[in-house]
């Protein structure tokens, strides 16, 4: 991983976010701050572990440093503050800051 520098946001290498997505049911992925300068940060796919509480819904929380083994995942520096609403990944996806311990609910119904 890069030395620690937070940017103008405030975020810094390990710093964790997720998305949260889906039609019919809901999956979340989370993403790891492996690099960071005053106006970009560099993300990269990182592992969950779920936690069933009911039929195909549970918990899930991020894997911090089990990097998702291909690179295709990981997603390409972009700028800080890149939109009015918050930074997206590639695919469209809002991404939040994850706070440890919080409690996020997936479901998946296949």
């Amino acid at each position: 991983m890069s030395k620690t520098i937070a940017n103008v946001d405030g975020y810094k290498v390990g710093d964790i976010f997720y998305t949260s997505w889906g039609y019919e049911q809901t999956n979340i992925e989370f993403y790891q701050v492996i690099k960071a300068t005053a106006k970009t940060l560099r993300l990269h796919c990182i592992a969950e572990k779920k936690t069933p509480t009911d039929c195909m819904v549970g918990y899930t929380e991020p894997s911090k440093n089990e990097f998702v083994d291909s690179w295709a995942d990981c997603l390409t520096e972009f700028t800080s503050r890149a939109t009015l609403y918050g930074y997206h990944c590639p695919q469209g996806h809002m991404l939040h800051k994850y706070n440890s311990g919080q409690k996020l609910t997936y479901s998946s119904y296949y």
